[in-house]
């Protein structure tokens, strides 16, 4: 992810550089307003070079998307707990792990009851391979919601990342039992693909062969192409 946002940033660059004086994107470059905006959105909904218009709105869109950001960032103190929260998940969604943690943080700090934040902070921290500080936010998530089934999904990967696979098992079991019982809609949280993906490496990693080889089976038929194979096959 990380390496796409400096990409971006790249292209950004070049996209200020090279554009000649009358192209809407060097003009949107010169100056951000509403109006350049439209004419770059309108020069490439019209453009025959669709390689180059699909650059130019990528970059329309990376650079408002920071300038958003940015603007959210400075007022943060202002916003709202939802606001807040949605900002962190944009940078858990980029990938900037830790600037999500720190409003997680703020949240968790002043909403010690709102579980998502910790559900979503537990995510960052998965990410960042932090497994100890994963399980304490997940399991603060579920102890703020006790039906919290994604959280429970979340901890059981990050108890197979701990070595806690009889854990990791248990709490698997304990999350699809609240799943569709939760206020969030499941598919939303976590895939089914997902699910049963994990629901494999749990199998495989407690050394279920019989499950495991029955439930493998099914996924062939059911996600012959998935990416998740792939680490599957590598235990």
């Amino acid at each position: 992810m990380k390496k796409i946002i400096i990409l971006l940033a790249c292209l950004l660059a070049i996209g200020a550089l090279l554009g000649e004086d009358n192209d809407p994107i060097n003009n949107y470059f010169k100056d951000a307003n509403l109006e350049n905006v439209k004419a770059v959105l309108d020069d490439a909904y019209q453009s025959q070079d669709k390689v180059s218009a699909q650059v130019n709105l990528l970059l329309i869109h990376f650079n408002e998307m920071n300038k958003a950001i940015n603007k959210l960032e400075k007022s943060a103190t202002e916003l709202q707990p939802a606001q807040r929260f949605q900002l962190a998940n944009t940078y858990l969604a980029l990938g900037k792990y830790e600037e999500a943690i720190t409003h997680y943080d703020f949240l968790n700090k002043n909403f010690a009851n709102w579980s998502c934040p910790w559900r979503h902070k537990g995510e960052a921290y998965y990410n960042l391979e932090e497994w100890e500080n994963a399980e304490i936010a997940l399991e603060k998530a579920i102890e703020s919601r006790i039906e919290h089934y994604d959280a429970y999904l979340w901890l059981a990967r990050v108890q197979l990342k701990l070595g806690k696979n009889k854990k990791a098992l248990k709490t698997f079991e304990t999350g699809m039992s609240y799943k569709g019982k939760d206020i969030e809609a499941p598919e939303e949280e976590f895939s089914s693909e997902e699910e049963s993906f994990l629901k494999l490496d749990i199998y495989k990693t407690n050394r279920m062969k019989k499950e495991a080889e029955e439930l493998m089976n099914r996924l062939k038929i059911k996600y012959p192409e998935s990416k998740y194979w792939q680490k599957i096959e590598g235990r």
